[in-house]
């Protein structure tokens, strides 16, 4: 007996045509700024933090609510974004890693550079397995976000040598 998931019709009209296309036209967008710039400070300049990690936010979150899916534009995103995440996210995490020479080690930072690790973990997890395993996906994604949870709370809770 198979337990399937039912998606509603007007959440599956909202995620195949609204906001998977919107999520390919922020990654037209992101893509095409970061070739354009891709010299000189870029690579230490803030502005773009925070545009990076909810850009991997929203991907994941989209990946996710159109795992039940079967349009056509649902299956290119999963086929297709998984792997358009990684190089952004690592681009992120070099970033802001780069961007710690420069000003130390901050709070806010370490916890960008946890959730770029998480990310690229997520988008590996998502590339490799197929969407019929979405158990283990989320099992594989939650065993990561709770390893990130717990290597921060064991390192930074008592320390006072970092930047703030």
């Amino acid at each position: 007996m198979k337990n399937e998931v039912s998606v509603p019709k007007v959440l599956e009209l909202l995620i195949s045509y609204i906001l998977i296309p919107l999520t390919a036209i922020f990654t037209v967008i992101l893509l095409v700024y970061l070739l354009q710039n891709i010299t000189g400070d870029f690579w230490t300049n803030n502005l773009l933090e925070p545009m990076l990690v909810s850009y991997s936010v929203t991907v994941i979150l989209v990946y996710l609510l159109a795992s039940n899916i079967e349009t056509k534009s649902a299956l290119l995103f999963r086929k297709i974004f998984p792997k358009v995440l990684v190089p952004i996210v690592l681009f992120q995490t070099i970033s802001s890693v780069l961007k710690i020479q420069e000003t130390g080690l901050t709070h806010g930072r370490y916890y960008v550079i946890l959730f770029g690790l998480f990310a690229v973990i997520a988008g590996l997890i998502f590339s490799i397995l197929p969407v019929k395993k979405k158990w283990l996906d989320c099992c594989c994604i939650d065993c990561a976000l709770c390893d990130l949870y717990y290597a921060s709370s064991r390192c930074f809770y008592g320390q006072s040598n970092i930047a703030d």
